[in-house]
């Protein structure tokens, strides 16, 4: 419940098991890859470091960052379409991967990482040898793992006007059996 961290529910239709006393898997704690989710946290950087959802970049494809890691061959948007010239309402829209590839290298990778943790993300690694430590472009295209409960979490403080609270434990569990 946005602003609250009250967890409503958690639902899952995947079983572990079979017959009696069969146990499930929660997944709601246990990491994935979130893909384009990670892309509004970074327009949510760049609005707060001033940049408008008017700004404009190319969002043709393939794309290889001048100044961030890039895989080999570059980045690409979905099915390699080139879209042109487009804003952030637009790029948000069709989740454009070079668009947004473009907004980190303006913002900086960093404070992105540094929104995501605001938002409680606290899973993106910040320090060992797997440390986000700048380059990491894909960082914007959710190519780090991150729990389903963390970004409901961290999606629950933009529904709930800038409110960031802790999610709170489920006290109760209803199961269905279908």
């Amino acid at each position: 419940r946005p602003g609250t961290g009250q967890i409503a529910a958690i639902a899952q239709n995947r079983t572990w098991g079979n017959g009696p006393g069969q146990t499930e898997m929660v997944y709601a704690k246990a990491p994935f890859q979130v893909g384009s989710s990670m892309k509004p946290i970074t327009l949510a950087t760049a609005l707060e470091q001033g940049i408008p959802a008017t700004t404009r970049f190319n969002a043709n494809s393939p794309y290889t960052s001048p100044t961030l890691d890039s895989p080999q061959g570059g980045f690409i948007n979905y099915g390699n379409i080139s879209w042109g010239t487009v804003d952030a309402r637009r790029a948000i829209q069709l989740s454009l991967n070079i668009y947004f590839i473009r907004l980190i290298e303006r913002t900086g990778v960093l404070p992105v990482a540094d929104m995501a943790a605001r938002l409680g993300i606290t899973s993106l690694p910040r320090t060992g040898p797997n440390a986000i430590k700048g380059q990491e472009a894909s960082l914007t295209l959710g190519a780090y793992e991150v729990s389903p409960l963390e970004m409901a979490n961290a999606y629950a403080v933009f529904a709930g006007d800038g409110i960031a609270c802790r999610p709170i434990a489920v006290t109760a569990g209803i199961r269905a059996d279908t």
